[in-house]
């Protein structure tokens, strides 16, 4: 996963240089920080799916993220996951879950960046009190 991390901060690099304007406003950039943080692992670690445990979450259909604000120096994005929801079965047909969360990209002064993402239960703009986000 630290390979996943590694190529998304490349992408993000190479664009913003290639494009030369605050590309980072597209919300494909949210949604490889959500398919990250619900995928990551490291070695014999898998944080990822500690992660969809804790949400309930089986399998994750779909993600569609759009650009919502910037903060500070971060970028937040609003996004919306379909997903199947643990101990779901095959009868009665599964309807489709979604959940609201927030997917921040968090730059840093060497040209790297790390992320955060905050779910529905969240209070409204959590990220203002977050410490983290400079």
């Amino acid at each position: 996963m630290k390979n996943k991390k590694i190529l998304v901060l490349v992408i993000l690099f190479i664009s913003f240089f290639l494009t030369g304007c605050d590309n980072y406003k597209d919300g494909n950039y949210g949604e490889q920080i959500v398919n990250s943080w619900f995928n990551y692992s490291y070695g014999d670690i898998d944080l990822g799916k500690t992660r969809r445990n804790l949400e309930k979450i089986k399998e994750i259909e779909t993600t569609s993220c759009d650009y919502f604000t910037k903060y500070k120096s971060n970028y937040i994005y609003k996004c919306k996951l379909t997903y199947k929801e643990i101990g779901e079965t095959l009868i009665p047909l599964g309807e489709v879950k979604t959940k609201d969360i927030y997917a921040v990209l968090i730059p840093y002064k060497n040209n790297t960046f790390t992320y955060k993402v905050y779910n529905s239960s969240s209070e409204d703009k959590i990220w203002e009190k977050d410490s983290d986000l400079k």
